[in-house]
Order: structure tokens, then C-alpha cells, then sequence
């Protein structure tokens, strides 16, 4: 039912480059905030929702989420940034308070490497999504569980 608009979601993912200027950088930092991420670091991870919102692609209703795809409305997706040693990504299973994060309201996973730096000027970003795949799917398929968070190594799709 889908399969057509999940291959616009790769072509789009995949299409995305960004260069990135002192503007870029700026706009960027003007959302960071501390308390919601571990790090800068982190934060730069989440550069590719930012750019798709910023461009009008995509949306983010509330923070259970990142991008909602205007041309795919009933996928929430979370992005996940691939590790590339491992090549798995970490989905935190509990929150602070120990309660599980399962049911928050995303729909999909999407994982992702991304090539550049958000924060070095003049570099270039662009994306490589691997697997979209769905919510229930990935949590029913870790591959390395631990106390508050596990891992889930996606197959890349041909």
C-alpha cells in the first residue's frame, strides 16, 4: 500500500544535502537545547529532521516524534543515526523515570548515516537512509538489549 511512498521518502532522504554556513549553524543552534539533549554532539544528530522542517517537507507535531512526511501523513518517524563501527543504532527503552518508551506516538524508525558535520563550516551534509521499518518490528528484533536502552542493526535496502 505504502511501498510507493516509502520509496519517495529514500529518494527525498537520500537527495537531501545541506552546505553548512555560519546561517545554517545559527538557525540550527537557535532550537538546541540542553536540557533535552545529552550533548551537542547528539543534538547534531538530529540535523536531518531540522533541514526537512526547515524546508517544508516534513513536520513535527510533538517531541515523540521527529518527521512527519506531508505527502505520507500516518508515518511518524523517529530518526536514528547508525553507528558506523557497529552499524546498529541505540533506541533508549526507558525513560528517566524507568517507564518504557514504546508507546510514544512514532510510527517508524528511520536510520540513517550522515555524512558531514553540522557544526564545521564549509562542510557539506547528506544523508543515507538504510531502513525505514516499523515500530513494533524493531523492538521485537534487537540485537543487543541492556537496562534502559537495546540496539537494533538494520538491513540495508536494495
Amino acid at each position: 500500500m505504502h511501498s510507493n511512498m516509502y520509496t519517495k521518502i529514500y529518494e527525498i532522504v537520500n537527495s537531501t544535502t545541506q552546505e553548512v554556513t555560519q546561517e545554517f549553524i545559527d538557525d540550527f543552534m537557535k532550537e538546541y537545547n540542553p536540557k533535552t539533549y545529552s550533548s551537542k554532539e547528539n543534538y547534531g544528530y538530529s540535523c536531518l529532521e531540522f533541514i526537512l522542517k526547515r524546508r517544508g517537507i516534513a513536520e513535527q507535531r510533538n517531541w515523540q516524534h521527529d518527521s512527519i512526511f506531508k505527502i505520507l501523513p500516518d508515518v511518524l518517524i523517529d530518526w536514528k543515526r547508525l553507528n558506523p563501527m557497529y552499524r546498529s543504532a541505540s533506541i533508549t527503552s526507558r525513560d528517566r523515570r524507568g517507564n518504557s518508551t514504546r508507546g510514544r506516538d512514532h510510527t517508524h524508525y528511520g536510520f540513517i548515516n550522515i555524512n558531514g558535520n553540522p557544526f564545521k563550516l564549509g562542510d557539506t551534509l547528506s544523508f543515507d537512509l538504510v531502513a525505514l521499518e516499523e515500530k513494533d518490528y524493531v523492538w521485537d528484533n534487537p540485537s543487543l538489549v541492556k537496562n534502559n536502552y537495546f540496539t537494533f542493526s538494520p538491513k540495508k535496502r536494495k
